[in-house]
Parts: structure tokens; C-alpha cells; sequence
């Protein structure tokens, strides 16, 4: 089965921040620039996302760094 084709152009944004060794959030958004058509797929969307990460091993090397300062 043949589908129709389709030309979509998208522009988008990603900006982050550490909030600290942890912890990050970022926000990001896109939208599609060729979208004038009521045909045309139009589209605009936000992110946001918080993420958390730990691992024991780099717990242990910032332990070692703060010792050696």
C-alpha cells in the first residue's frame, strides 16, 4: 500500500540545567515550520524533564576529590 508524501520541517530547543552533581532539568520545545496547508501536520510541543542520578562510584570519587583539595 502507497502512501501520500509528506515535506514537514521542524525546528526545535533544548536548554538544560544542573541543578546540582545529581539532579538536572530541562526544557525543551518543538514545532513544525511548513504548516500552513489544513492538510499539513502540525505540531508543537513541550518537555520537561527533572532527572535524578547516584551511582556509589562516583559518590567515591568525589569524596576523594574533596580530600585531595
Amino acid at each position: 500500500m502507497k502512501g501520500d508524501s509528506t515535506d514537514t520541517f521542524g525546528l526545535g530547543l533544548t536548554l538544560g540545567y544542573s541543578i546540582n552533581d545529581n539532579l538536572q532539568l530541562t526544557f525543551g520545545y518543538k514545532s513544525t515550520l511548513n504548516d500552513n496547508k489544513p492538510g499539513d501536520m502540525q505540531m508543537d510541543s513541550f518537555n520537561f524533564s527533572l532527572v535524578f542520578g547516584w551511582h556509589p562510584l562516583v559518590e567515591g570519587s568525589r569524596r576523594l576529590k574533596e580530600n585531595h583539595q
